[in-house]
């Protein structure tokens, strides 16, 4: 649900600011249009700087479908996005880090069965 709720965060603010943008081309005459755009194109400015820090929260925090321990890079550049058709980079991604913890449990559990302190 959280990847859901973060898209939608994103999609409502983009789409009011075109909402405004919008509104004042239809509203206004030439010379008070460019007066009038001054308000959302800082909202869009704005905007775009805290949706660029929200996102990337999100992602730490673990509410999108890129795996929050991969790369920077790699969660620009990779697709994560769900598809029923093939198996995703998120899918294999979540099945990577579910066996990475089996074998640390396994390992752990071992361990702790001969005695092996593990710090």
């Amino acid at each position: 649900k959280n990847p859901e709720r973060a898209a939608l965060v994103i999609e409502c603010s983009y789409q009011n600011t075109g909402i405004a943008i919008s509104v004042v081309l239809s509203i206004y005459t030439s010379d008070q249009q460019m007066e009038a755009l001054g308000v959302p194109f800082a909202y869009t400015g704005a905007q775009a700087f805290i949706l660029g820090i929200y996102c990337l929260a999100a992602w730490k925090a673990g509410w999108t479908y890129a795996p929050k321990n991969v790369s920077l890079w790699a969660m620009i550049s990779e697709n994560y996005e769900t598809s029923s058709e093939n198996t995703t980079n998120y899918e294999r991604a979540k099945e990577e880090s579910v066996d990475k913890c089996n074998v640390e449990s396994r390992d752990s559990l071992r361990d702790s069965e001969v005695g092996v302190v593990t710090k």
